[in-house]
Formats: C-alpha cells, sequence, structure tokens
C-alpha cells in the first residue's frame, strides 16, 4: 500500500470513528441528564435543607383558620423554628398538655422531625378555683379574677371575630406604623412568622394560664425570651397575611381562645 493510500484509509477511519462515537456520546449525555443530574439534585437538596432560621415553619396538610374551624390533627412533626408556645397556639391546645402527653422534660428541647401528640386526656386547670366563688353577675370583671392587670392593646375600631358561634378574638383597625402595646406584663414566648394565617405575631405569657398574642404587625419590637412591662410597646401596626391594617388579638385561657372583652377594661 502506497503512503498516500495508507493515509487515506487512516483519515476515513478516524472519520467513521467520529460519525460512530457520536450518536454514542449524545445518548450518554442524554442518560447523565435523565438520570444522574436529578440525583445530584436531590443529594444538593439533602445537604442545603432544610434552612436554619427561627421564623420560617412551612406546615403542610394540617392548615391553621384564624376564623372558623380550627384543624387540629392527632400528631404533628416538628418544623425547624418550630417552638413549643407556637405549636400549641397553632391548634389551640394547652402548651402544657403537649408536655405531659410527649414527656418533654425540657421546653426548650423539641427537635426538627419529632412526632408531637396533640390528643390527650385533659388535665384540669383548677377552673373551679378561678370561677367556682364568682357569681354569674359578676363574671363580667374576668379580668380581675384573673389576677392580671389587663390593658387595651391598641386604640382603633374593634371587631369581634366569631369561632363556633362565640367570640375568640378582636380586630382592632388602625394605621400602619401604630403603636401595639402589651396587654399585660409577662414573658414573649413567641416571636415571628411562622404560623400560617398570623404574619408577623407576638406570643406573651402572662402566667400559667393566661397566654396573649397580637398578629398582623409590620415590625416586631420584642424577641424570644424578653420580659415585657404593662402597656410596653412591642410591635407596630401593619397588615402581613391580612387585607387591612389592623391588629388582631387574642386572649387564651389554657390554650383556648376566650373573649377578651370579659378581660379588657370596658371603655377601650
Amino acid at each position: 500500500m502506497s503512503g498516500g493510500s495508507f493515509w487515506f484509509m487512516l483519515s476515513l477511519s478516524r472519520r467513521l470513528a467520529v460519525c460512530l462515537f457520536r450518536p454514542i456520546a449524545l445518548l450518554v449525555t442524554i442518560n447523565f441528564y435523565l438520570i444522574a443530574v436529578p440525583v445530584l439534585q436531590g443529594c444538593a437538596n439533602q445537604t442545603l435543607a432544610p434552612i436554619h432560621s427561627r421564623n420560617v415553619s412551612v406546615e403542610s396538610g394540617a392548615p391553621i383558620y384564624r376564623r372558623g374551624v380550627r384543624i387540629k390533627p392527632g400528631r404533628y412533626m416538628v418544623k425547624r423554628g418550630d417552638s413549643l408556645h407556637g405549636i400549641a397556639w397553632r391548634f389551640g391546645v394547652d402548651y402544657r398538655d403537649l408536655v405531659i402527653w410527649n414527656e418533654i422534660s425540657n421546653l426548650d428541647l423539641i427537635y426538627e422531625g419529632q412526632i408531637l401528640n396533640l390528643k390527650g386526656s385533659m388535665i384540669s386547670r383548677g377552673k373551679k378555683a378561678l370561677f367556682g366563688r364568682m357569681k354569674p353577675k359578676s363574671w363580667e370583671n374576668l379580668g380581675t379574677a384573673s389576677g392580671i392587670e389587663w390593658s387595651w392593646p391598641a386604640s382603633g375600631s374593634t371587631k369581634a371575630i366569631l369561632e363556633s358561634g362565640k367570640i375568640s378574638g378582636l380586630e382592632i383597625k388602625g394605621k400602619e406604623g401604630d403603636p401595639i402595646y402589651s396587654a399585660a406584663k409577662g414573658k414573649v414566648v413567641y416571636s415571628g412568622n411562622g404560623l400560617k394565617g398570623y404574619g408577623e405575631l407576638i406570643i406573651i405569657k402572662h402566667n400559667n394560664s393566661f397566654l396573649s398574642a397580637y398578629a398582623h404587625s409590620k415590625a416586631r419590637l420584642v424577641t424570644e425570651g424578653d420580659i415585657i412591662g404593662p402597656k410596653q410597646e412591642i410591635a407596630r401596626m401593619g397588615s402581613t397575611d391580612s387585607k387591612s391594617v389592623m391588629l388582631y388579638f387574642e386572649i387564651r385561657r389554657n390554650g383556648k381562645a376566650v373573649n377578651p372583652k370579659l378581660y379588657l377594661p370596658s371603655g377601650g
């Protein structure tokens, strides 16, 4: 074979090899993107999630509605950023019941992925001790009987919010940036935006039985663990998770929403 023929055949062989290799390479590339890339993305997601944030708690499958029926599943999986008080508030149960039902030894030691029972035997909280000696006509003075000196958290027109036919909270209309005050002295047990339907929310514990909540604020001025004095400014009015500027205010006794007007001083 002459030198020219040899180089011609070698060049032809190379071209044939390239032509055969290209479809194979394309097929391998396609398979890589169809199989390998999703797997790698999945690994990446496992590495990056969950996001470390105290104020983010995405809840699925167990929505909570501020008006109407509260959906309370039998169990709940703790998400990153959850707190025991926040979970109890979301599902309308007493945080002390959660502690007993789930044998929790430390309120600060719940962990992501932990399954909490939300139902158990009802525990008496001394209702007779608080109300047993009171005559029905004096129930209008429940604020005094609670042992807490209550005050209105904001100024403005009010609208009662009903749940199962009973008043469970108040909407207090105002202007954006208006001050929001603590309704009584206590300790901040939740300050964040992880509870669906409440926007920027603050929960204050006043004693073992009573808590109050302040929702939809534009800005929160206190953080969890802060000790709050009476009538202290804790937030600015806004419209987070709300169609209008207002404060949504609740008082809960032993985990259950009560009519705030029965505790707040008359005259607003």
